[in-house]
Order: C-alpha cells, then structure tokens, then sequence
C-alpha cells in the first residue's frame, strides 16, 4: 500500500461527495469519486485502489450488486458501506455480500476516519497473510492441472472429450479417463468440497483410490465407488464429502454402466431424441462420497446406440448465473446437445462452455465447470 491511500468514493449526492473528499484529502488520502455504481464498479474492478467507500442507493447499479459484483471477481479491497438505510437487514445484507464495515448516516467524521483506518489495517494484516495463501493455491493449482488426464485412448465407437474451468485458480472439481479393463473406458467427474490445498489433497487422494478400485472391480461402478466412499470416510470428517459420477463405456457391446454418488444428473441424448423432454437423466441414488461409513454398491446399466450423446458435468454449469441472476440449466445445456449433434466431442464440449460464457456475459462465474461428452459411433 502506498504512504498515501488510495480511496475510491462511489456516492451521487454531491454534497456529500464534497464534503468527504475535503474530509479524507485533508487526512492525507488520495480520493477518486464515482457518481453511478457502473461507473463505481468498473473503477474498482481495475483495481489500484487501497479502499472502496461504496454508498447503497446508486443510479445505474446499487450498492449491494456492486459489492457482490466486486467479490464474485475476486477484489478484495475493503469496503465500506454508508448510507441512510439503516434497517438491520440491510446491514446484514451488505456484510454477507462482502462488505467489511457499515456506517449509518448521519455519521461524525471521527467515526468514519477511525473506521477508514480500522479498514486499512487489516488490509495490510491480509496482504502478509495473502503472500502465503497465493503461494498455497499456486500449489494446489499444480496439483488440480496434474490430476487431469493428459492422452485419451483411442475408442473404436465413442468419441469423447473432458473440459475442467476452475473459477477462481483453484476449485473442488475434477475429472478422469479410466481404463479399468481392455476395451473399457471409464469416465469421471467429481466435485469435492472446498477450496485449496485442502480440496486438492483430498481430490488427489480420491483420484489414486478411484483408479485402483477402477482396476478391481471393473464395470461394477457402484462397487467401486461404495470402496472408494468407505476409504474416504476414513480419513476425512464430515465437512469434507465429495459428489461423483463413475460411468464405464464398454466400447464393443456399446454398453454402459454407471454410479452417482450425490452428483449432479448426468444425461444420455439419444438419436433419435427430438426435445429436451425425450433425454434420460441418469440421476444419483445415494449420497456423495464421504458423509457416510457405508453406501450401498448401486450400479445402472444402459444400452448405447449409434448416434446417443452422453454428457456428464458438475453444477457450476446449470447454476452459471446471468447478470438477471437467471441460472444457464440444464434445458439449455440438452438444447446445445441436440442442435449440434453433428459436432465432434471436443467442438460439442466447446460449443457447450461458449454457451454458458454468452449466458453469463459479464457476471464471473462463482463455481467450478466441469464437464465430459461422449458421442457413440
């Protein structure tokens, strides 16, 4: 932080605007004013700023949709939130958005300078603790990009493709290409809980024990991950669990099997599918990995035609939010799917994620997107 600090005043009444940069310049702070919250919020998204006095009743974008805005792309600067709402539950919103301090006007200037100063104190506290938190994500990014596969094997009649978008560095998600038998192929896509060096951990654990049991137990998927779940809840307590899909693709019967433990529903679009209300959801039929010492060895079968696309994905894709705060869903997922079935998997898994970008525009995406497509020759 520089020896004079950098403020950002996101506030339309223009004598208050006056009046608080008089007040803060006199201090020894740098003051930048914004008079609407789009312009607030495109100033605080560049960053440079030591921190944000952001008022809630703005043209153009309140208060609170900047906050949330802001901490949605990962800016941390302190904010500060004034203004005349000073009903609880508008305190308590602005502080679960993000906000780091609330004062009610009218408020005496010694309280908003002793509160200006709080702030920026425990910026400095976060900067040093932030060094070593950077340096813990850059290590579990490692660890996330090492856990994707880096080769597909060759299938006679599937074609296939997997797609991991961490949203901010490092997530909870991953996904696999198995080869538990000759001629077999399996897929996987898990979202453990949490953020960090501790989610990677876990996700690797999950991945060494998942490619074993894969190897014992072949295509009865719910076997191996009822073994997986059992080793899990062994060393982890019970606010760490993990959602997963197993599904192995027997490429010559065309046949699959598959297990959900908690996971988002998967899809199967078959050829001759004309409406999203024609696909089959593979839905789960137990709880994730992980909360629990047991889960019973559930396992589906499918049979596979020529032409039946297969998509397996975590949550941060149906739950992609617009600006509208409108979800992507899974309709318009299964409608890509069937405009564009002529497509090669790894342009579908593409055309897929384009999608979701254009749904979400300029919102930043708050989960991890994770996501398989197969398509049967």
């Amino acid at each position: 932080m520089s020896s004079s600090p950098e403020v950002l005043l996101i506030e339309d009444e223009p004598g208050l605007v006056l009046t608080l940069t008089d007040l803060l310049a006199s201090h020894g702070y740098q003051v930048k004013n914004a008079e609407d919250g789009m312009r607030g919020f495109e100033l605080a998204r560049q960053g440079g700023f030591d921190l944000i006095i952001l008022d809630i009743m703005l043209p153009g974008r309140n208060g609170f949709d900047v906050c949330k805005g802001l901490r949605r792309l990962g800016v941390q600067t302190p904010i500060i939130m004034p203004t005349a709402r000073g009903e609880e539950r508008d305190r308590v919103l602005g502080l679960d958005l993000g906000a780091d301090d609330y004062i009610t006007k009218p408020f005496a200037p010694s309280e908003l300078l002793a509160r200006i100063r709080a702030a920026l104190r425990h910026r400095r506290d976060w900067v040093r603790e932030g060094v070593h938190v950077d340096q813990e994500l850059r290590m579990a990014a490692e660890v996330q990009q090492r856990l994707l596969p880096q080769t597909r094997l060759p299938m006679k009649n599937l074609d296939y493709a997997g797609f991991c978008q961490p949203a901010q560095g490092i997530g909870g998600d991953y996904f696999d290409f198995l080869t538990p038998a000759a001629g077999k192929l399996g897929l996987v896509v898990c979202d453990v809980s949490g953020k960090g060096m501790a989610a990677a951990l876990l996700m690797a654990s999950l991945h060494a024990c998942l490619r074993n049991q894969a190897v014992l137990h072949g295509d009865q998927t719910g076997r191996a991950v009822a073994e997986c779940n059992r080793l899990f809840f062994e060393v982890t307590n019970q606010e760490r669990f993990a959602t997963l899909f197993y599904a192995v693709v027997d490429d010559g019967a065309r046949r699959c099997a598959y297990s959900s433990a908690g996971h988002e529903t998967a899809f199967l679009v078959r050829k001759l599918a004309g409406s999203v209300k024609d696909c089959v959801c593979l839905s789960s039929l137990t709880a994730p990995v992980g909360l629990f010492p047991e889960l019973p060895p559930s396992t589906q079968t499918l049979e596979l035609e020529p032409g039946d696309w297969l998509a397996i994905f975590s949550d941060g894709i149906p739950d992609a939010l617009n600006p509208a705060q409108e979800v992507f869903g899974t309709e318009r997922l299964l409608d890509v799917l069937l405009r564009h079935r002529s497509l090669s998997a790894e342009a579908m898994g593409r055309e897929i994620l384009a999608e979701v970008k254009n749904h979400v525009g300029s919102e930043p995406p708050f989960d991890d997107m994770t996501l398989i497509v197969a398509h049967v020759l």
